[in-house]
């Protein structure tokens, strides 16, 4: 018997879906897919492998399976191979969409935000290898999850900024099912901040920009007023993109070293050549 107290199974999932984890049925039965240190959610779910499993089964059973890119245009890139072989199971490089929107309710942002996953397969991506291969599968937005959050009107702004830095701060594994995350954080009614973290395997920089005016283009659709970009802004969620870049830096400070040794080696070595070269002739 199922505890009295205990979340309900898909609540459950939803939450382990987030941490980058998930349960997978086999021929063997269920497999663990995730981070070695199991969540609280993982925990519980292994409690209840047996209602895990027909839960899993009836949704097997109700929608098609995901498809496997085979088309030439669906594997991945070379710098999405060159990145996977570079980082290991623990790292997480993420890119972040941050935008505020007026007179406008979550439900058409969650609508929007789907619309838009729908629209790019990228960010439907998930990444695995097989047989010494990296293979690309696509995910159905029926299992994305929009996260909501609503702040208290007296300190929106400093309750808003720490629900941003917390969602941030979570890492977006590179083995994943869902390498995109999104969250609207609610000041109030009609007031809104969606947030959404994007693992480097699937986005750059100039990506960004065009997901955020696509995602705008969505929701003006739907007379949603959008607010001009630097009109809105939290301080806190600045200084922590400063701190992250300057981390960043400090973090790829000793490659640039290494590569100008490298380059002075090289340059030593080719002036050599010259000079032999130079008292043959």
């Amino acid at each position: 018997m199922t505890p009295a107290h205990s979340e309900p199974i898909g609540i459950l999932l939803s939450t382990l879906r987030q941490m980058g984890a998930r349960f997978e049925l086999t021929d063997g039965g269920l497999e663990y897919i995730g981070p070695r240190k199991k969540c609280e959610a993982a925990k519980q779910l292994l409690n209840r492998q047996e209602e895990l499993t027909l839960f899993l089964r009836a949704k097997l059973a109700c929608k098609p399976p995901r498809f496997e890119a085979t088309d030439r245009a669906l594997l991945p890139s070379i710098a999405q191979e060159m990145w996977w072989r570079w980082i290991d199971e623990e790292t997480t490089v993420a890119l972040s969409l941050l935008d505020y929107y007026l007179e406008v309710t979550s439900e058409q942002l969650t609508g929007a935000i789907l619309k838009l996953a729908d629209a790019h397969m990228a960010l439907r991506s998930s990444f695995a290898e097989a047989e010494g291969a990296l293979r690309v599968t696509l995910n159905s937005t029926e299992d994305f999850v929009v996260e909501k959050q609503c702040v208290p009107e007296g300190s929106a702004n400093s309750a808003a900024s720490d629900a941003v830095r917390e969602f941030l701060a979570r890492p977006l594994l590179a083995s994943s099912m869902w390498l995109t995350r999104a969250k609207i954080v609610s000041l109030s009614s009609s007031r809104h901040l969606v947030v959404m973290a994007m693992n480097h395997l699937i986005v750059d920089g100039p990506s960004i920009r065009i997901l955020k005016k696509q995602l705008r283009g969505i929701m003006c659709g739907t007379s949603a007023q959008c607010v001009a970009p630097g009109k809105y802004s939290l301080s806190d969620f600045v200084n922590w993109q400063l701190n992250w870049y300057a981390t960043a830096r400090a973090r790829f400070g000793c490659l640039l070293a290494e590569l100008d040794e490298i380059e002075g080696a090289a340059a030593i070595a080719n002036d050599r050549q010259h000079s032999r070269l130079a008292g043959r002739e």
